[in-house]
């Protein structure tokens, strides 16, 4: 399965990061080494040539990675695909200029199977595929309702204009899949825009662990998901300002 992928129709999509995340049952081999053995692997070393970097544990957004070591991250050379390890853990990033789903789900492949081949690890109990979109628009203030099918509500009493808000929802598909949606304004690259972020995590971490093969069949059940809910939580004005391409945009 390989179809569109989230924002891969668009001009100009508004994908900040894109990542898949696996977590293990349990990872035999792993110490301090694997990160350099994993950066030494032959399907690997030819993509991240950049210099191996680490980062604390505190504030590592993915939420399958335990421990206090921090996490080590391989990169390409301008650092916008990137490769996250830490304890039973690794995630695979994609930021922006999104590179389109056509290539990332390659590299989520390569980076899985070479972890697995690396570390002995087999068993994945913890699935995740997450879209964190930076949303700007041209107008202050902003109508909410006009570009988000979801917007804060305004209610009587209070004033008309909300100028901050933090909203977060959990939908659950039957078969045990939940997506779970953060919605923010952010900082804008213009003061005269308004930013908000749209963040979209689709995970599976129930029933039985997956093998390598079981858990790639989900990350592109998971992706389709991810865009569906994309699609449901914005409106048409929405897509228009992402159908400009990105030398068009005015800032």
């Amino acid at each position: 399965m390989n179809d569109v992928g989230a924002g891969d129709q668009y001009a100009n999509p508004p994908i900040q990061e894109a990542l898949v995340e696996f977590v293990f049952q349990a990872t035999p081999d792993w110490d301090l080494t694997v990160p350099g053995k994993l950066h030494q692997h032959p399907a690997i070393a030819p993509i991240y040539l950049g210099k191996p970097r680490t980062q604390p544990a505190a504030g590592v957004p993915m939420l399958g990675m335990g421990g206090g070591i921090g996490r080590v991250q391989l990169t390409n050379e301008d650092g916008t695909r990137v490769i996250s390890l830490m304890g039973n853990a690794i995630a695979i990033h994609s930021i922006r200029p999104y590179e389109g789903w056509e290539n990332f789900r390659p590299r989520i492949e390569t980076a899985l199977r070479a972890y697995v081949d690396v570390t002995g690890a087999s068993e994945i109990v913890r699935i995740g595929v997450r879209y964190l979109n930076h949303i700007e628009i041209a107008e202050q203030p902003v109508e909410l309702s006009k570009y988000f099918a979801l917007p804060p509500q305004v209610l009587p009493g209070l004033p008309p204009m909300i100028t901050a808000f933090y909203s977060r929802n959990e939908y659950a598909y039957e078969d045990g899949c939940k997506v779970i949606v953060a919605h923010t304004p952010v900082p804008a690259t213009d003061v005269r825009f308004a930013a908000f972020m749209l963040d979209i995590d689709v995970i599976v971490d129930s029933g039985p662990a997956r093998t390598v093969e079981q858990a790639l069949e989900a990350v592109d059940l998971l992706h389709t998901r991810e865009k569906q809910a994309f699609e449901a939580l914005i409106t048409d004005d929405a897509r228009r300002l992402f159908d400009v391409p990105s030398n068009q945009v005015a800032h």
